[in-house]
């Protein structure tokens, strides 16, 4: 231990990285510089998932035509990393009329009606995002929350470099 400007400080200690677990109990050393970590997800899986996942959409109406297309990108990438079957019904889809935060606080209080995590597609407003959280936080509904750009990015691109690994966040949030 030392002192310095009159405040005790510890001795310091190396850290270690930590090990990475997947399923079929495999682990991956994370000392490379690079860990595979979707090739490992491809391979053997989450450690723990579930066969299929009800998904409940929570978006702006103007983009309900286009929203079967961005949950089948989501519900392929899910299988291909062994995350299980995401399943569409568009009987749960909660439709926003207005941009408002209140709008979205009410959307998603339903949500807790449903079984399932819900994916709330929503613009980027800071206001909105929050609004949401709280209305799905009051009833403890597990969520994904999804940029309204990013949506756009996903349906333009989805094989992208760049949007590829927003799918893989997407996918392991839910």
């Amino acid at each position: 231990s030392w002192n310095e400007n009159n405040k005790s400080y510890g001795d310091p200690f190396s850290m270690s990285v930590p090990d990475l677990k997947f399923g079929q109990d495999k682990i991956l050393k994370t000392f490379a510089s690079d860990p595979n970590i979707i090739g490992h997800l491809s391979q053997y899986g989450p450690i723990t998932k579930k066969d299929v996942t009800k998904i409940i959409h929570i978006i702006p109406a103007g983009i309900k035509s286009r929203l079967e297309n961005f949950h089948s990108i989501i519900a392929k990438r899910a299988k291909e990393l062994k995350f299980g079957e995401f399943i569409f019904d568009s009987n749960k889809t909660i439709l926003i009329e207005k941009t408002d935060p209140y709008q979205y606080f009410i959307a998603c209080q339903k949500a807790e009606k449903e079984d399932g995590i819900a994916v709330v597609v929503h613009p980027q407003r800071q206001d909105i995002h929050f609004k949401a959280k709280k209305g799905l936080g009051n009833k403890a509904v597990r969520s994904q929350m999804v940029n309204l750009g990013t949506f756009d990015k996903i349906l333009s691109e989805p094989d992208g470099k760049w949007v590829l690994p927003s799918i893989y966040n997407i996918v392991a949030g839910i």
